[in-house]
Formats: structure tokens, C-alpha cells, sequence
């Protein structure tokens, strides 16, 4: 009974994950004018004023701080679902296993977690 409760709450977990992975998602596709991206020389600034992060053809950075706050307004913590992201592919990973990664842009340099993107 114990193997039970477990794998249920494992599934109940990871489909926590898969709802926050989509929730982010949809966060940055409806406020993409926040984010930088590449153009013919370099980075374009966000069309709107503050900078989220940017997007690539392979990946999203976006400022740790603001993936955190968005995640918190439905209830979610990047801490706990962090580790499902990783084993769907979802939030890539520095060579030591961190999620924490360091952009640069024109303004300087910020904390990002770097997601898959699939927008």
C-alpha cells in the first residue's frame, strides 16, 4: 500500500511540473515583447521596458528572479519542479548540474534559467 501512495504521489508531482512547465510558458509567450532577441548585429532590446531575458531559436533565458515570481502567483515553487523539468528536457543544465546560468545583453549581465523553447 505504501508503493501505492507513493507512485501516486509521484504522479501527482510530475503533473504539478507539467502544469507549470505550461503555465511558464504561456506567462512568456503573452509578455514575449519583454524579452531580447537575436537580430543581424547582436541582441535587440525588449520592445517593452524591462527585460525578462531573451529567446533563442534553442532556448528562453529568463531572469531567475521573474520565472520564480511568476511561479509563485499559481502556487508553484521552481525548487519543486526543477527536477521534473530536467528529466522531461524541459530546463537545461549547466556541465556541473545547476539550472542557474549567467546571460549577457546590452544592459549588463543577469541570473537565468534557461528552458527549452518550445514556443
Amino acid at each position: 500500500m505504501k508503493q501505492l501512495a507513493g507512485i501516486a504521489k509521484s504522479l501527482a508531482e510530475i503533473d504539478s511540473a507539467e502544469r507549470a512547465y505550461r503555465y511558464i510558458m504561456d506567462v512568456i509567450a503573452e509578455n514575449a515583447d519583454y524579452f531580447a532577441r537575436r537580430g543581424k548585429h547582436g541582441y535587440y532590446k525588449p520592445a517593452a521596458g524591462a527585460c525578462w531575458g531573451k529567446i533563442t531559436n534553442n532556448y528562453i533565458a529568463i531572469n531567475r528572479t521573474r520565472i520564480t515570481e511568476e511561479l509563485a502567483k499559481q502556487g508553484y515553487s521552481l525548487n519543486s519542479v526543477a527536477d521534473a523539468w530536467k528529466n522531461k528536457g524541459y530546463i537545461m543544465t549547466r556541465s556541473d548540474g545547476r539550472i542557474n546560468h549567467t546571460e549577457r545583453l546590452d544592459n549588463g549581465t543577469f541570473s537565468a534559467i534557461h528552458l527549452k523553447n518550445t514556443l
